[in-house]
Formats: C-alpha cells, sequence, structure tokens
C-alpha cells in the first residue's frame, strides 16, 4: 500500500522535479497554503484533470457534520495506462471545513468501509491513506482559523473497460461569523445559514515506477472563476431549508459548483437577546424580592 509522500507534494508547488521521499512537515504546510491562496506564488501546471477525469463530488448529509463523497471516472483509458502508478487527491478545505484527523485515524484501525476506495463492479476496495496538511484547530471558530488541505493517497484499479472509483471522507463544518440577514416579520425568530464553498481537487499521477511520468493535473479554470465568495450568508429560514438544501444539489449538480449550506448566528438577534435578558433577570430579582419579604414577615 502507497502512502502519499512529500515527493508528490512538491511536484504541486514547482512542478519540475521530484525532490525527496522525506520532506519536513512544514514545507507540506508551505504547500497547501500556496494551493489555496495562489497569490503566494504557486507555480501553475498547464494541464487539468478534467481532460483525462471526471471527478464528481457529494456532499451527504446535513448540519454541521457531512460526508464528502468524490467519484472518480477516467474517461481517457485508452490513451494512458494506469497500471502501476500511485494517485492522490489534494482537497483543499478553507477555513469553515476540517477533516478531523483522529476520527480518521480511529476509521483506518476500524477497517470502516466509509474509509476506502471501491471500484465498480469490485468484490472490495483498497483503504486510502491519508494526511492532514495545515494547522489545525478542532475547537476555534472559522474567522479564528486558517485553511488547510486533505491529502489522499489510494490506487487506481482497473476494471474491464471502465473505471471508477469511488471516496468517502468524513468532514465537519465550524462555526461561522454571525450575519446580518435582515429577515422580516416572523421569520425574525429564525436562524440563517452561510454558504461555504468547497473548492476543487487537485489530482497527482505518478507513473514512474511504470516508467512514465508524474503527472500534475489543477482543478479546471472554469469552475473556478464561477465559484462564488467562500462565505455568503443567505436569507432562507429554518421552515424551508431542506427545500432550499434539495434546490442547492439540483443546481450545483449543473454548475459542478459544490456549496455546504452551514447554520449561522443571526444577528438581527442582539436586541431581542437583550430585551430579553433583561426581562428574565427582572423577573428573578422581583420573586427573589418577593420570596426575601415574605421571609422577613414571618419572622
Amino acid at each position: 500500500m502507497w502512502v502519499p509522500t512529500g515527493t508528490s507534494v512538491w511536484a504541486i508547488a514547482c512542478c519540475s522535479r521530484a525532490h525527496g521521499w522525506n520532506m519536513p512537515n512544514d514545507l507540506f504546510v508551505l504547500v497547501a497554503e500556496h494551493l489555496i491562496a495562489p497569490s503566494a506564488g504557486l507555480a501553475d501546471s498547464s494541464n487539468t484533470w478534467q481532460q483525462q477525469f471526471r471527478i464528481h463530488r457529494e456532499l451527504q448529509g446535513a448540519g454541521f457534520h457531512r460526508t464528502l463523497v468524490f467519484n472518480i471516472k477516467c474517461i481517457e483509458q485508452h490513451s494512458i495506462d494506469l497500471q502501476g502508478c500511485q494517485t492522490s487527491l489534494l482537497q483543499p478545505l478553507p477555513s469553515s471545513i476540517l477533516a478531523d484527523p483522529y476520527q480518521l485515524e480511529d476509521l483506518a484501525r476500524s477497517g470502516s468501509s466509509s474509509l476506502a476506495t471501491e471500484a465498480i463492479g469490485s468484490a472490495g476496495g483498497a483503504p486510502y491513506n491519508f494526511k492532514v496538511l495545515g494547522t489545525l484547530d478542532l475547537e476555534l471558530p472559522a474567522p479564528a482559523c486558517k485553511a488547510n488541505a486533505l491529502l489522499l493517497g489510494f490506487k487506481l484499479m482497473q476494471q474491464q473497460q471502465q473505471l471508477e472509483v469511488q471516496l468517502s471522507v468524513p468532514l465537519h463544518a465550524k462555526y461561522p461569523e454571525p450575519h446580518a440577514f435582515g429577515f422580516q416579520g416572523w421569520q425574525l425568530l429564525s436562524s440563517g445559514h452561510v454558504q461555504v464553498v468547497v473548492p476543487q481537487p487537485w489530482l497527482l499521477l505518478d507513473c514512474r515506477q511504470a516508467g512514465g511520468q508524474l503527472q500534475v493535473l489543477r482543478p479546471p479554470t472554469e469552475q473556478q472563476e464561477q465559484q462564488p465568495q467562500h462565505q455568503q450568508p443567505t436569507q432562507a429560514h429554518t421552515a424551508g431549508s431542506e427545500e432550499l438544501q434539495h434546490r442547492q444539489q439540483q443546481q450545483q449538480q449543473q454548475q459542478e459548483v459544490l456549496l455546504w449550506s452551514v447554520p449561522a448566528g443571526n444577528l438581527d438577534h442582539r436586541q431581542l437577546v437583550s430585551w430579553g435578558t433583561l426581562l428574565v433577570a427582572a423577573a428573578c430579582c422581583a420573586v427573589l424580592s418577593i420570596r426575601a419579604l415574605q421571609v422577613m414577615a414571618a419572622v
């Protein structure tokens, strides 16, 4: 079983030559930050995985804890030979999303099927290896965190004339920054949602051991340009959240832009909470005062 190493990740940063198998962790972090912030000077690759592969992603579940499912399909099997190739997928994660390494390790030890690759038509799949790149804090809210990335290493298995691999990774959303949603009427009591963009992944094919080359395949530029900001507030109230998520899933399938709807605090509740707290405090003081007077009168 191949373990993702510094060689493949270094190739993303320089796109030229292999560096070595023992890369320090700080360089992993540097490469991950370059991927998430292209202005940092990342040397770009001229090839995209869209020319050879189709990567479809789907978020399963709802709320703060969901599963990101990758479906990777090779569409140019006659022009490339994947036998003996080592493959890895690098998924950039904004500060609002995290992959819990302790959970992934626990799933790997327990042999859970949710931490495995599965080729269509095969009896079983091979587990993938992972590495979380970047600074990670499981407790801080999103505004206090930095972006990171998740590196997945796996082997593509060819079955007859079709190759399709599926990966499932549990992810978690952090508490986003509160927003003023501008609700009116009874909807003022509802909470809003923030739309978090899950960036497109990078794909690496290391076929040097089989006499091939190391290919660094970046995300399609067109899809990156269509992506909105990492966090966008929405005025959908809680009662219509299920219908909203259904419409969002249909739109995502058409545009291939993956959005995560995360519940967020509503700043419009500040006055309501302040007045409610004041009234409750005043009522408690009145009850305690009346009780104290009754005790004094009884004495």
